[in-house]
């Protein structure tokens, strides 16, 4: 996607909000409402391994905004490695967080894009599996049905659960990583398949060509690609001659720099925007909640190879800049933290933070609520 074409979205973006429903106003449908049908797709992964939970909509439906809960049963998974959404515009973002297996996403779509395929998962979650899970038990996948979107109009409606998936303990083939696993790259990039159980017969599967494809060892394939390829959301499948398969599908998993003193933010899992990126885009310091328990939080990411130089200022209209600090993020490095932390000091209400770097960055503004670990992601503002 052009750089062009990604400030399009962001002026897009900005129209859309000026009928975006105001937080706890959106609209209950009248009628009864006919919920899309979720299903999350069976899968085939060994203890040890890590195993990608996939959640895709049976029809079409645009979905602006929602909530997605989903329990992950502590015998069979021990850690959550990796979150993405996928939307066809690339405009959705959101915010997760994982508390005694019960997994909450809060997602934001400003074009209502996500939802609107259905070739692609909206949801994937990258999950290990305890080692010591037992051979051949079986684990049953479902959304929780308490989970809800936000459609195009504004009207709140139900998700309609399917028949449950099914993960069952089995086979040889897992894939824990792919790098890169986002943004652009050109032809001769070496693209790295992390996992485990690769027979060095094995066969990959992908929609993009490659030069080459070497089965490194059991826990990495290499590819190497032949055209310029956009490597968000691409389907990678590994299958072993013995017929065991798995599938992937790619998205750029950030090394953090460092984590937020604040437990609740320190916890979260920002997942970015694929199509929004800023030179300059600002956030504003949230109001401290009813009982003084909300912060206000913002996650910054670079999937561009070139390292992001990165400048923050504290700003408010009466009183200019209040304090600045700088940082720097190399392609894959993400950073999140309350907005006071950056520069060691608590900011008042409505105080601005504004981002200025020298190559294009994603964002995530959310607010976390210390009292109920509630997270909720909300718009940056392009300036």
């Amino acid at each position: 996607m052009t750089q062009t074409t990604k400030f399009m979205l962001t002026a897009l973006s900005a129209v859309s909000l000026m009928n975006w429903p105001a937080a706890g106003q959106q609209k209950r449908n009248p009628a009864p409402a006919v919920g899309s049908e979720v299903r999350v797709l069976d899968e085939t992964q060994p203890a040890g391994g890590t195993v990608q939970l996939k959640l895709s909509l049976t029809e079409p439906k645009p979905i602006s905004s929602g909530t997605k809960r989903m329990a992950l049963d502590p015998f069979a998974f021990d850690a959550v490695f990796g979150i993405s959404l996928w939307s066809p515009l690339g405009d959705v973002f959101g915010v997760a967080h994982v508390d005694g297996g019960q997994l909450a996403v809060n997602s934001m779509s400003p074009l209502s894009s996500l939802g609107t395929v259905v070739d692609y998962p909206i949801l994937t979650v990258a999950a290990h599996i305890r080692p010591d899970a037992a051979a051949g038990m079986t684990v049953p996948l479902s959304l929780d049905p308490g989970s809800t979107f936000v459609d195009a109009l504004g009207f709140v409606e139900p998700f309609v659960p399917s028949k449950p998936g099914i993960l069952t303990l089995a086979g040889s083939a897992s894939i824990h990583n792919v790098v890169p696993g986002g943004g652009t790259w050109p032809a001769g990039t070496v693209i790295h398949v992390a996992g485990s159980g690769f027979d060095p017969a094995a066969r990959v599967r992908t929609k993009f060509k490659t030069k080459s494809v070497l089965v490194v060892n059991p826990s990495e394939i290499q590819l190497v690609l032949a055209e310029t390829v956009e490597m968000d959301a691409q389907k990678i499948n590994v299958t072993n001659p013995n017929k065991d398969t798995v599938d992937y599908f790619s998205y750029l998993r950030a090394v953090p720099q460092g984590a937020s003193v604040q437990p609740v933010v320190a916890s979260a899992h920002p997942i970015f925007p694929r199509s929004f990126q800023f030179l300059q885009v600002s956030t504003t310091q949230q109001s401290q909640g009813v009982r003084g328990t909300q912060l206000t939080a913002l996650a910054i990411q670079n999937s561009n190879a070139a390292t992001a130089q990165i400048r923050l200022e504290a700003w408010t209209p009466a009183g200019g800049v209040l304090a600045s600090a700088s940082l720097a993020l190399a392609y894959g490095e993400s950073i999140t933290r309350e907005l006071g932390e950056y520069f060691h000091s608590k900011l008042s209400p409505g105080t601005m933070v504004r981002v200025f770097a020298t190559v294009p960055v994603q964002v995530v503004s959310f607010t976390a609520d210390t009292s109920t670990g509630d997270l909720k992601p909300f718009i940056s503002t392009p300036f």
